[in-house]
């Protein structure tokens, strides 16, 4: 018979436990231990997380008491719930396979934290960042979902794309490509071979970072031709 076992209880900022058992005993003695299924939970968030510059912070949702589930004969095996992420809040599955199959879904919060790169003061919009501008904290990771800087190095060829406050993190959304070449700009147009190089000059017709294509008039012939930038105020052209 498979009995399902459905419990919520505010944990932990209203998290919820639910469980599908498949083997429930009402003798005491019999049934596993709670607090041991919270410390597999936990063992195994750790060890997960073992190669981490930071140990993480783990808090395990605490299990409802009325919870009756058959002692496993071995170790219990842990994993994250199917679709769920390895910080922030999230679930582990908890599942025993002898002498009764029962699994159950426990909410835990991991909180990891890293070194991230954060404004050294206020930065207007538009402003290229350079290593004077930013400063290294330790920060707790699950709340940027777009991603983080850790490198100055990746942050070479960006600028704001709007005004940030000082000791904001900086995050992709809040930068973008540093624009090479500008709409209306006189541009190098540059075209390479083995044997030959040519250069000419041309207006750009739309805006481009590094590696972007864009459309350029050439101001000799007055043709339109595409091209690839490749630096400041220089695009390749075939």
């Amino acid at each position: 018979m498979t009995v399902f076992v459905r419990s919520t209880r505010r944990i932990l900022g209203a998290l919820v436990l639910s469980a599908i058992v498949t083997g429930v005993c009402a003798a005491a003695g019999e049934h596993h231990e709670l607090s041991a299924i919270a410390s597999a939970v936990s063992d195994f968030v750790r060890t997960d997380h073992q190669g981490d510059h930071y140990p993480p912070q783990i808090r395990v949702g605490k299990l409802d008491s009325r919870l009756r589930l058959r002692r496993c004969a071995q170790p219990l095996h842990v994993t994250y719930a199917t679709g769920q992420r390895k910080i922030g809040r999230t679930y582990a599955s908890v599942s025993c396979a002898s002498p009764v199959e029962w699994r159950i879904y426990v909410p835990v919060i991991i909180a990891t934290f890293g070194d991230v790169l954060v404004a050294r003061h206020a930065l207007p919009r538009g402003h290229r960042l350079s290593a004077a501008d930013v400063r290294v904290e330790k920060r707790e990771l699950s709340a940027f979902r777009q991603g983080f800087y850790s490198d100055i190095n990746k942050l070479s060829l960006v600028e704001t794309k709007r005004a940030i406050a000082a000791g904001v993190t900086l995050t992709p959304d809040k930068v973008a490509p540093i624009k090479l070449v500008r709409n209306g700009e006189v541009v190098h147009l540059v075209s390479a071979s083995k044997h030959v190089r040519v250069a000419a000059r041309g207006k750009a017709l739309s805006d481009g970072a590094a590696g972007h294509t864009v459309r350029v008039r050439n101001l000799s012939s007055g043709r339109i031709v595409e091209g690839r930038v490749i630096g400041l105020g220089k695009v390749a052209v075939q």
